[in-house]
């Protein structure tokens, strides 16, 4: 059963990273996917669950999760191509933003809650370049 639910997890987050690749606007595609899949997973414990182990039962998730973080480096590339991702925004950002969010979905409260979608748009006004943004720690003096 859990196979069949890691796998079906695979398949719905691969082609949501798909669908957003194929969109102009790839900064709105790459805050679309980071919505839908926050959204699944604020709904159900279970998929938070999955989403943090590498093997489920002899199911290996890490293709699927290797997949999403291709389609999500190439998003944030053209993002930052296109001038909309700040340039210091990297891949390795993503895990520690869902990290972030999934802090907010366990804060106790009602549940279930959708606080996490404030905190979603907090980040990315983090990441969208706007002509008076500051530098990040440590950059101060980079050109």
């Amino acid at each position: 059963m859990r196979q069949g639910r890691a796998g079906a997890l695979s398949r719905t987050h691969a082609a949501m990273a798909r669908t957003a690749r194929d969109e102009a606007d790839t900064f709105s595609a790459l805050a679309r996917f980071l919505e839908r899949a926050q959204a699944r997973a604020a709904g159900n414990r279970g998929l938070r669950g999955l989403m943090h182990r590498h093997t489920v039962e002899g199911t290996d998730l890490a293709p699927a999760r290797q997949e999403i973080a291709q389609r999500c480096t190439h998003l944030m590339r053209q993002a930052r191509a296109q001038g909309t991702l700040r340039d210091d925004v990297t891949e390795s950002d993503l895990a520690p933003i869902a990290t972030t969010l999934e802090a907010v979905l366990a804060l106790p409260g009602e549940q279930p809650s959708d606080r996490w979608r404030r905190y979603l748009a907090l980040i990315l006004d983090g990441l969208r370049v706007s002509p008076d943004q500051a530098p990040q720690p440590g950059q101060e003096n980079a050109p």
